[in-house]
């Protein structure tokens, strides 16, 4: 389990810092967790991930090929690209989301008692 070092996160005016973590409001909706973990998650996301990943499994002259092979695969490679392009926003914003949502926790953590959650308790 992670160390929880609170000076760390109140050196400044800790009274003053808690009271604006117990104020803050939520970060995001139920409804928008639900909808980011769809479009991450889901079996359409999954799709839209997995099949720009197998092209990293391609060489370069072996992407080439297929090109001139099937010129309709053009098309199927200009939308893989975009859908690759989106995924990698939203990922990169869920990323964000959850590192929030950690910085949240461990400043949370800090009103717990110190004997709380352990094997001892």
């Amino acid at each position: 389990m992670a160390e929880i070092n609170c000076t760390d996160v109140v050196e400044a005016d800790p009274d003053a810092l808690w009271e604006q973590f117990k104020s803050t409001r939520a970060s995001a909706s139920y409804g928008l967790v639900e909808l980011t973990s769809k479009a991450l998650f889901g079996a359409e996301a999954r799709r839209a991930i997995r099949e720009p990943l197998l092209m990293l499994t391609k060489t370069e002259q072996e992407l080439a090929d297929l090109l001139e092979r099937d010129p309709e695969m053009v098309a199927v490679f200009r939308e893989m690209m975009g859908g690759a392009q989106k995924r990698a926003t939203a990922l990169r914003a869920a990323a964000e989301m959850l590192d929030m949502a950690g910085a949240r926790l461990r400043v949370a953590l800090c009103a717990a008692p110190e004997d709380a959650g352990t094997a001892d308790a």
